[in-house]
């Protein structure tokens, strides 16, 4: 379920598509990351009418890989994701591109699915292994 947005205080609490409550709200000072079990590899993209390969996001706690939700492009915001970085920068950040509102909805479903998870270390680069582990097909 993708939830609206408080614009005071960030997405409120979803339930998954299992139907479990998320234990904790996701807040604008949430620290990030992305789950160890997410990578970007090529997969088919149907694209107008033309079945394609292109970069997809495949995790886990998704039914199938995506690359879009609705006709936004997921693969190039979760690039541009840091391990550490607060739900609300991560949205700022998005929102150069999206409106606020929708970059909330795709935080909120990625947060819901598991895809993206509480952090314990603040703003810190991406190490060599998790870039390594993030993108298995590196030839987009």
């Amino acid at each position: 379920m993708i939830t609206t947005t408080d614009a005071d205080r960030g997405p409120r609490d979803t339930v998954s598509r299992r139907g479990r409550l998320r234990a904790k709200r996701l807040t604008r000072d949430t620290l990030l990351r992305l789950s160890t079990t997410a990578r970007i590899q090529r997969g088919p993209v149907i694209v107008g009418d033309v079945l394609t390969r292109r970069p997809v996001l495949d995790d886990r706690g998704l039914d199938h890989p995506v690359a879009f939700l609705g006709t936004t492009n997921i693969v190039p915001l979760i690039q541009q994701m840091g391990t550490g970085q607060t739900a609300g920068s991560v949205v700022r950040q998005w929102s150069g591109t999206l409106t606020e509102e929708r970059s909330w909805v795709i935080l909120s479903w990625l947060w819901d699915r598991k895809v993206v998870v509480e952090s314990t270390d603040r703003l810190a680069p991406i190490n060599e292994q998790e870039t390594r582990n993030l993108y298995e097909y590196q030839s987009f």
